[in-house]
């Protein structure tokens, strides 16, 4: 038998060692078993019959007991289920099927709740892909195909010429099915940041792969989840980072973005670069720019810091890692005296856990920021992080001065000043107000008739 294609996937057999297996892509649509489950007759036969047409052996059923039975017999390649079943619901089912019976391969869960909550059930119970209807034909099958192209084992006979395995450190090979992996361009506490490029669109992204067995707790991947549901549901802005997508399998969670060709601001920083009027006024108006957007959404980043702020070499400045935002109204996100955020950068009442938050707590954080890349110091930089976060409460507060900031105009000190008072009512109470003073000064007139040179001659 000669196959046409291979991808990689994750083995997780008995050994217990991180594997790579190369799963055979060239097997005919009719070779696969799909179980579709909806009580709503329609949709089950429309997506039935799409997925029919495009040569899939599909069975159906309306009922949650059984596809228990079908799917523990059959041993199907891919499960469609809407949230909506007779019996147990479609998250009860999704989660009975993998605990209960063991299933490891690909779950899609569909649905016309295009909520927050829901999305975040399915996955947190499982599920491989969320849908939401109305689902374009061309849709159904382009999710269908990746996720049997991806599956948690190998469709048909173990033990085949495509069951070829290779041990190696997932990280040096991890792929998505449509995504080839370029570098390895950042790490963290819980996984890697690699440059991918998109097998079809030939669209350069970046992928954040979070390991399961790294996250602390159950809260923690919620709070991954919500922060990328968040990112998905935000319009595109040429100062927010996107989000594109999000993905799950057994061992990991995928966030797939937009790439910035640049440098951070925290990288700038540690080149020993002070930020000019010029760039100060542009990275100012830019993120300032992303705050809005989030406002007007109702959303905190709460993590507002330098290394979150990305830089094109042209000098387009983009907010990214909505990781710990939350909705205003989300009153669940974060439990009563748990801190969130990074100690240098958070506001006061961020330390003081005092509620409600709202967007002053982001202006703050954006003018610490560039408190630090104008004077290349952050005035709260202590030796532990309690200290840091204490600082902030006592004593002095920050204050750009001609001495500590001789590169900005007393305008500019001015208005960054008001961004970091320790009391939020004396603070700029939107990010239109900061935009609104910067225009009141001439400060935009001035970045208009030229802007800072490229990055790639910054020191």
């Amino acid at each position: 038998m000669t196959f046409s294609t291979f991808t990689f996937m994750i083995d997780t057999e008995s050994t217990g060692n991180k594997g790579i297996h190369f799963v055979n892509k060239g097997l005919s649509p009719n070779q696969y078993r799909i179980i579709i489950a909806d009580s709503d007759m329609t949709s089950l036969k429309s997506e039935a019959a799409t997925l029919r047409a495009a040569g899939y052996s599909i069975v159906t059923t309306p009922g949650s007991n059984r596809i228990l039975r079908m799917a523990q017999k059959t041993n199907p390649d891919l499960i469609i289920l809407s949230t909506d079943l007779k019996g147990m619901s479609g998250i009860e089912t999704c989660r009975a099927l993998i605990e209960k019976l063991n299933f490891s391969r690909a779950i899609l869960m569909i649905s016309d709740d295009c909520s927050e909550q829901m999305i975040m059930k399915a996955y947190e119970a499982g599920a491989s892909e969320y849908l939401i209807r109305p689902c374009p034909p061309g849709l159904l099958r382009a999710k269908v195909k990746l996720l049997l192209q991806n599956p948690s084992e190998v469709p048909g006979d173990a033990g085949g010429e495509g069951d070829l395995i290779r041990d190696t450190a997932v990280h040096n090979e991890l792929e998505l099915p449509v995504y080839r992996i370029i570098d390895k361009i950042g790490a963290g506490a819980m996984g890697e940041v690699y440059k991918a490029m998109h097998k079809i669109t030939f669209d350069t992204v970046a992928i954040k792969v979070v390991h399961a067995s790294r996250v602390k707790s159950v809260r923690d991947i919620q709070r991954f989840f919500r922060g990328s549901l968040i990112g998905l549901e935000l319009p595109r802005h040429p100062n927010l980072v996107q989000i594109i997508e999000i993905k799950k399998s057994k061992d990991f969670i995928y966030q797939i973005m937009e790439y910035v060709d640049g440098l951070t601001l925290q990288q700038i920083i540690k080149k020993e670069h002070r930020l000019t009027e010029r760039e100060t006024v542009t990275v100012l108006r830019d993120i300032t720019l992303a705050l809005d957007v989030l406002h007007q959404h109702q959303v905190l980043h709460r993590d507002v810091k330098p290394g979150n702020i990305f830089i094109t070499q042209d000098w387009q400045c983009k907010l990214g890692d909505l990781g710990i935002s939350r909705r205003l109204i989300d009153r669940t996100a974060t439990t009563t005296g748990h801190v969130v955020g990074t100690p240098g950068y958070i506001s006061p009442e961020q330390v003081l856990d005092i509620r409600p938050l709202d967007i002053r707590t982001d202006i703050y954080s954006l003018g610490l920021t560039l408190y630090h890349a104008v004077t290349g110091m952050n005035p709260f930089s202590m030796d532990t992080p309690y200290e840091s976060m204490l600082a902030r409460l006592q004593g002095e507060e920050a204050v750009l001065t001609h001495q500590n900031a001789d590169t900005l105009s007393e305008s500019l000190r001015e208005i960054i000043n008001r961004m970091i008072r320790r009391r939020a009512v004396e603070r700029f109470a939107t990010p239109l107000m900061i935009l609104s003073e910067l225009e009141k000064r001439g400060l935009f007139q001035t970045q208009e008739k030229t802007n800072p040179h490229p990055l790639k001659d910054t020191p």
